[in-house]
């Protein structure tokens, strides 16, 4: 600020006092400064742009840039009041004069975001009231570094204010200085070197957020860290040095522009701002970390990141602290790198046992992960309940257990371990046992041999992890090894034997009735297994169709027509046997049975309802040499006789047909024979039937109805249509079939 006398002012800004239309006209004051000569403009209503040939014009306090055409070429601004002087003769910069501040604008850029920086008065310079017009001049000339410096001038009375470029470093500076962060930063884009640019923004957005910090304005303080690229989340380490001690010594002290004091744990810090606004801390701290937790989530894992270990292990605190589980479930499903050692006993104590197995899979530890999840299963260990926990959410659900949840984590963790680690040899069987499904599946993507995953099941011994796994193998598989289908049928007969599983545990009669149903169509479909094996495994047992079938696949009818007949005494399903195999021994073997039980009498009446059975043709010699002579002969009368009647009604009709057949044979050899011995007279004058042309020597077909032509129209339509005459269409292939 200068004190001049009011002439002083007056000869600075001579002014033309002539009337004046100011809705239409403009006028300028010279200005001779030694250096460059500027016009200075007083006109509050048009405000000219020289440089690029524009004019602001200004209606009350909204100002909009026009060409040489008066058409808009950017948007409109709005002041904070209507402006006392604008100057836009120092381009790119447009100074707007208020009564206590100087606002000024960068218009290169769009008008609604120019404002870059306010420049204070003292109280006493400009009256708010004052409603005369304030001049303003400007010039420019070259510093000592061959650079162009602005210099403007502000004057009102006997007062001026001098305004001067100044380093952008030191105005960044003085502005944070002064607590004006969002103007500092806005000043920092107006460089035009991209680097210094990037330079200014990442120390200013620093020293801001690390005063914000101490101050407790933690939300505004992380939004300029994100700006900052080069921030390292582990800066903040020392906000909590109960989770971070490991790393003290590690972290980078960056000092920036060492306009801030050093960071303090945040405890101590919120106490102090406590102290200072009188308000309670705990709300507040949380809500911190909530916010810190939220940064670190975010910037983790950009590029060049120091103690990654040591930000990953602090968030997996600050999550606990705050009672995210959800957030960080979520988290640990990541790839990270967590010291887990840090984190082990915290997360065990409060009951998290769910999200350390989570951390162990990231960091591929599955054997420990997959202990960890059995161990809740067997309830060795336990997990706290809590809403946004993935265990509690799950078994909120109608019909979830662990016993139905874990398992699928367990298969997980096993199919990323591979066939070559030892967590799937030694956990594989537990799964097999206590969830079939999801083991089956998980074995359907891991490359052990059916040998070997049959050795882990032995350990079991799990009978229905053994025929679940045998099943897959057989129908899903399609394996074709004769073991493994006698294996499978076994499997099936040992467990329906059995009842049980191998704790005690019955099996439910659902089951096995859909274990049997399983064997019945296995034995039936399958030409795979062993039948001697099977038939053992079967023998003592109340399998009786089972039997049967396995019975029938080796040959051994009399003991399938056995079992049939006096064991589940059905004889129906014998005669059905019988009429299966199609021949005479099935019914004579069964009838031979019905007639000779091994125990209690003879069984005459349903050995005369097999003889009369619909299959039975039987020969009669046969018959009666399989019947007994202790047989009534009322009994066996009707049946005796029904077989002569047939012997000789079948006799009787094969004469017939012997006959008619001699006949058909010596009508068709007396056809040929005349046709053999009819002649046919050929000149060479006769033509063919069809094209009319002399025969002569040429080759030639007679077809039975006289009909005489050539070998060409004989074979016009095909080989296969030679037989038919092609005058009369006659097809005589068919007439002498």
């Amino acid at each position: 600020h200068l004190s001049l006398s009011t002439q002083v002012v007056k000869e600075i800004f001579s002014h033309n006092n002539s009337p004046r239309d100011k809705a239409t006209s403009s006028s300028f004051f010279k200005q001779d400064t030694g250096g460059d000569s500027s016009e200075v403009c007083t006109h509050q209503y048009m405000i000219p742009i020289p440089e690029k040939k524009l004019t602001l014009l200004l209606t009350e306090d909204i100002g909009t840039i026009v060409n040489m055409m008066g058409e808009p070429t950017g948007s409109m601004v709005q002041f904070p009041a209507e402006p006392m002087a604008l100057h836009a003769m120092s381009y790119p910069y447009l100074l707007a004069v208020f009564a206590k501040s100087v606002y000024v604008y960068d218009i290169r850029k769009d008008l609604r975001d120019a404002h870059v920086q306010t420049i204070l008065f003292n109280n006493y310079f400009l009256s708010p009231n004052k409603a005369d017009q304030v001049p303003v001049t400007s010039w420019t000339s070259v510093s000592h570094t061959g650079e162009n410096q602005i210099y403007i001038i502000v004057g009102h009375d006997d007062m001026l204010l001098f305004l001067s470029q100044a380093p952008l470093e030191e105005q960044c500076k003085e502005m944070l200085r002064a607590e004006k962060f969002q103007e500092c930063l806005q000043v920092a884009y107006t460089s035009k070197l991209p680097e210094y640019r990037q330079y200014l923004i990442e120390n200013l957005c620093a020293e801001a957020a690390f005063h914000l910090m101490g101050k407790g304005e933690f939300h505004e303080a992380l939004q300029y860290l994100v700006k900052c690229e080069e921030f390292q989340p582990s800066q903040l380490f020392p906000l909590f040095p109960e989770y971070t001690k490991h790393w003290k010594t590690k972290v980078e002290r960056k000092r920036y522009w060492s306009m801030h004091p050093p960071l303090i744990s945040l405890k101590e810090l919120m106490e102090s701002v406590a102290e200072e606004s009188g308000l309670t801390t705990s709300s507040t701290v949380a809500s911190i970390k909530g916010e810190i937790c939220d940064y670190l989530l975010e910037n983790r894992q950009k590029e060049g990141i120091q103690l990654a270990d040591g930000v990953d292990t602090l968030l997996v605190h600050l999550l606990l602290d705050i009672d995210e589980i959800e957030k960080l479930e979520e988290f640990a499903r990541l790839p990270n790198h967590i010291s887990i050692q840090d984190v082990e006993g915290r997360l065990c104590e409060i009951g998290r046992v769910h999200t350390l197995a989570l951390l162990y899979e990231s960091l591929e530890q599955f054997h420990s992960a997959a202990e960890l999840w059995i161990s809740l299963c067997e309830n060795k260990r336990s997990e706290l309940p809590n809403p946004g926990a993935f265990l509690t959410r799950e078994m909120n659900q109608e019909g979830k257990t662990l016993m139905t949840i874990i398992p699928v984590e367990v298969a997980r963790v096993l199919k990323k371990a591979g066939s070559a680690s030892s967590a799937i040899n030694e956990f594989l069987p537990w799964l097999m046992e206590n969830a079939v499904d999801v083991s089956l599946k998980l074995l359907s993507d891991v490359s052990l041999t059916v040998n070997e995953i049959m050795s882990m099941l032995k350990a079991t011994k799990s009978r229905r992890s053994r025929w679940k796994y045998l099943d897959f193998v057989v129908n899903a598989l399609m394996s074709k090894d004769p073991m493994h289908h006698s294996e499978f049928a076994i499997a099936m007969i040992d467990l329906w034997k059995s009842k049980k599983e191998v704790g005690g545990e019955e099996i439910d009669p659902e089951t096995l009735a859909n274990i049997r149903s399983r064997l019945q169509s296995f034995l039936e479909d399958s030409d795979y297994y062993n039948t001697q094996t099977v038939v053992s495994a079967l023998k003592g047992t109340a399998l009786w169709p089972e039997q049967v079938t396995v019975n029938k696949k080796i040959g051994n009818h009399k003991e399938a027509l056995h079992i049939l007949t006096f064991t589940m005494k059905n004889r129906e399903r014998a005669v059905s046997y019988c009429e299966e195999l199609g021949t005479q021994e099935g019914y004579l073997t069964l009838l031979d049975m019905l007639l000779n039980p091994e125990e209690g009498p003879p069984l005459y009446g349903d050995a005369v309802r097999l003889l009369g059975s619909r299959g039975a043709a039987l020969n009669p010699l046969r018959v009666l040499e399989a019947l007994s002579d202790t047989m009534p002969m009322p009994l066996a009368y009707e049946t005796l006789a029904r077989m002569l009647r047939e012997r000789a009604h079948r006799k009787r009709s094969g004469q017939i047909v012997k006959g008619l057949a001699r006949a058909h044979e010596l009508s068709i050899a007396q056809d040929r024979v005349l046709a053999l011995s009819e002649h046919i007279e050929m000149t060479a004058d006769r033509a063919c039937r069809v094209c009319h042309v002399r025969l002569g020597t040429k080759v030639f077909g007679l077809y039975p109805n006289g009909v005489l032509v050539c070998y060409r129209c004989m074979m016009r339509n095909g080989k296969d249509a030679q037989h038919v005459c092609p005058v009369t269409g006659t097809d005589f292939s068919k007439t002498f079939m």
